[in-house]
């Protein structure tokens, strides 16, 4: 196989199916990928914001596919009250990971300290706590942009712009 295009209908619908994965506050048997660290997230990130109880799901991509943008999303509820979204992207026919954080809808400055990964649970409740204690955001990492960077690839926190630079070319 090519291309997803080679495939018949009913076969390309596997590569853009998307897995719903419950998160729940107690292991329920044998866990899996992203599991356990989405649970300590979820956990960090619920005393963060002072709460009590926290629901999380996880949705990544069936079958991924090179030729496809791949998403996986790793969303945490706490209190029935606020939403956080930890969103991966992986433009088509690209290696270029790109990682996003949003607190009710809004992007949350992005900060990526020497030696860090973006999906560690270490460093997306850094960035929660520095966004919820108001820490004064850094410029974006390309050279010269005065810009507030609210996307995360591994080494580098860009703007926007500079992101989608990233994702197209490979040049930040």
């Amino acid at each position: 196989m090519d291309s997803i295009a080679d495939l018949s209908p009913a076969d390309r619908d596997r590569y853009t199916r998307m897995d719903t994965l419950t998160i729940t506050p107690y292991p329920t048997g044998p866990e899996y990928g992203c599991e356990p660290a989405a649970r300590q997230v979820a956990e960090a990130v619920c005393r963060l914001y002072g709460g009590n109880a926290w629901r999380a799901e996880h949705k990544s991509p069936a079958w991924p596919h090179p030729e496809n943008e791949l998403h996986s999303e790793l969303t945490i509820t706490i209190n029935n009250v606020r939403t956080i979204v930890h969103r991966h992207t992986v433009p088509a026919h690209t290696g270029r990971d790109l990682f996003a954080l949003t607190v009710d809808g809004r992007a949350v400055p992005a900060h990526l300290p020497p030696h860090a990964l973006p999906h560690q649970p270490a460093t997306i409740v850094a960035n929660l706590w520095r966004d919820l204690h108001q820490v004064a955001p850094t410029d974006c990492d390309s050279l010269g942009c005065p810009d507030v960077p609210t996307i995360l690839t591994y080494g580098a926190a860009l703007c926007p712009t500079h992101a989608q630079r990233y994702a197209t070319t490979g040049h930040i």
